[in-house]
């Protein structure tokens, strides 16, 4: 692999820039359509209705935010009525984040926002090239996320 330290060409770098586009471009989407849920909030709730009561811990894990981040987010989502925390029936020391009835309604109408999102950035390109896009990421991810766990000698 060519050595990248150029912007124009730095993979890391455009990977962080289409992300911050999609992000702002998902927030004034989510503004305008009155959806009070951030781009940062959104991958939770994805999660959730997907997969409804998690702990706190594996909502973090699985979307990539840290303990406290994660802590603070949840509390945006829970003033705004969209999740609550309730015991876990089995360990009373660990909540589970559940979806209220609010939270569950706004899956649609999110949804239809993100997937214009995506559309306006991507809809030029064919599904098999998404497809070899995504997993080119993934691939990445999974050999990045293995790196997170091997211990390394740092010099």
């Amino acid at each position: 692999m060519k050595e990248m330290y150029a912007l124009k060409d730095s993979i890391g770098f455009l990977t962080y820039r289409i992300s911050f586009l999609l992000k702002r471009d998902l927030e004034k989407q989510f503004e305008l359509s009155k959806i009070p849920v951030s781009a940062e909030e959104y991958p939770i709730l994805v999660y959730l209705w997907d997969r409804d009561a998690k702990t706190q811990a594996e909502i973090a894990e699985k979307v990539g935010k840290d303990r406290p981040r994660i802590t603070r987010l949840l509390d945006r989502l829970e003033q705004a009525g969209l999740i609550q925390r309730t015991l876990k029936p089995n360990d009373r020391r660990e909540k589970l984040v559940v979806l209220t009835k609010k939270g569950k309604q706004l899956e649609r109408p999110a949804k239809k926002e993100a997937l214009k999102n995506l559309d306006r950035a991507f809809g030029w390109a064919s599904a098999e090239q998404m497809e070899q896009v995504n997993g080119f990421i993934r691939k990445a991810i999974g050999i990045m996320e293995s790196l997170q766990e091997e211990p390394r000698n740092l010099k």
